[in-house]
């Protein structure tokens, strides 16, 4: 066991050792009691703040995704115009200075 040489220290300290000794003799389910009051008290607010941070998150994303839709609908914010095909012999370059060689 590893941690053997720092638990003898423990067991054999004056002031840590009897109560070392008081939490060792305590029965499984005392342990079980206060690992079940320290998830209660400390990871169920942490999962309940993550979830409330996760619905108000998505519902801004959702309000601007549906404010972004209405503004696009009646090109209010600089929406994108449509664009004009290109003729078959363009490729696209514009103010480019193309040297074929």
């Amino acid at each position: 066991m590893p941690f053997e040489r720092y638990t003898v220290f423990i067991r054999d300290h004056p002031r840590f050792g009897p109560t070392f000794q008081r939490v060792r003799r305590q029965p499984g389910w005392v342990a079980r009691l206060a690992l079940t009051a320290a998830l209660l008290v400390v990871v169920v607010p942490i999962l309940i703040l993550v979830a409330a941070a996760l619905l108000v998150a998505a519902a801004v994303f959702v309000v601007g995704s549906l404010i972004a839709r209405v503004l696009a609908l009646f090109s209010i914010g600089g929406g994108s115009r449509p664009v004009a095909p290109r003729p078959a012999g363009d490729d696209g370059r514009e103010n480019v200075r193309v040297i074929r060689g």
